[in-house]
């Protein structure tokens, strides 16, 4: 029998804040979200090489990014408006602070990146037990 898995999120604290207030859920992405998303940005569209086909490139490379930190952010503490109040983790917000804090995509990349280790060890385990 094959059964569906429960979604893995965890909550990370964000470096970068010195308080340590910071946090986002970030949600582990399942295969196939994971396949949309590099299917999405897989295709150079009539570029030929030269510099325009690197921009082109880079930019691919950028939106992508981009599109794991919207699909995998669920949820956040500590996100402010310039007004000082807590900012709600929907989309148009999550670009805000991508375009404020340049550092937010790199950041959410690397709890990506744990986060898929972790389960990735989890279901090691099952298939051990």
């Amino acid at each position: 029998m094959l059964q569906l898995t429960a979604r893995k999120k965890e909550w990370f604290t964000i470096d970068q804040d010195p308080s340590g207030d910071t946090q986002v859920e970030v949600l582990h992405l399942k295969p196939g979200e994971v396949a949309d998303i590099e299917s999405k940005f897989s295709q150079i569209k009539g570029k030929q090489m030269g510099e325009d086909f690197h921009t082109e490139i880079d930019f691919q490379l950028n939106e992508k990014s981009k599109e794991y930190v919207l699909r995998s952010v669920v949820s956040w503490k500590g996100f402010l408006s310039k007004t000082g109040k807590e900012l709600p983790c929907v989309e148009q917000n999550k670009r805000k602070v991508m375009k404020e804090f340049g550092w937010f995509v790199e950041a959410i990349e690397k709890f990506r990146e744990e986060l898929s280790m972790e389960v990735e060890s989890e279901e090691k385990d099952k298939v051990k037990n």
